[in-house]
């Protein structure tokens, strides 16, 4: 990563893959979304596989201290809104237990979001429709646990998410 850092220093976030876990077991790894675009939807950078660059903290700040759960998401489309340069590296950067802050404090995180996008210049009711229907995924996520064989199966089909 530092070689990518040094050989363009344009580059503000550099970000790769991650590794879902639960209960110590490994269920599959995740790469970010490929279109940007979508990071009005969701959070499309695996967050804890992020490097930012000092200049981008100096230049577009620091976490928002005052969110509670979306703060991640938040400075991730502020840099994205800021055309800050991402670069992809192939390969896992970091592990993370299925548990997260944000799943557990799901209402939360998503309302979070909702305001971060409002704020950004997104239209109220895209975010409005987008928010509702992350409500909808999610509860039915939990309803039939992260590792139960309809989601691995999706998983198998899916292009950003591989099992392990």
């Amino acid at each position: 990563m530092a070689e990518a850092y040094i050989l363009d220093k344009n580059i503000g976030v550099i970000h790769g893959d991650m590794c879902f876990y639960k209960d110590k077991r490994p269920l599959f790894t995740i790469s970010p979304h490929r279109n940007p675009e979508r990071m009005w939807r969701e959070m499309i950078y695996n967050h804890p596989a992020c490097f930012v660059s000092k200049d981008s903290y100096d230049t577009f700040g620091m976490f928002d201290k005052n969110l509670k759960v979306a703060m991640d998401y938040e400075l991730m489309l502020r840099f994205y809104v800021n055309k800050v340069k991402f670069l992809y590296v192939p390969g896992v950067l970091t592990n993370q237990r299925c548990e997260g802050k944000s799943e557990v404090q799901m209402m939360g995180s998503l309302n979070e979001v909702y305001d971060s996008v409002v704020k950004y210049g997104y239209p109220r009711y895209k975010a409005r429709f987008w928010q509702i229907l992350s409500v909808l995924r999610k509860s039915v996520r939990k309803i039939i646990g992260v590792d139960n064989v309809l989601l691995q199966t999706a998983r198998r089909l899916s292009k950003r998410k591989r099992l392990l």
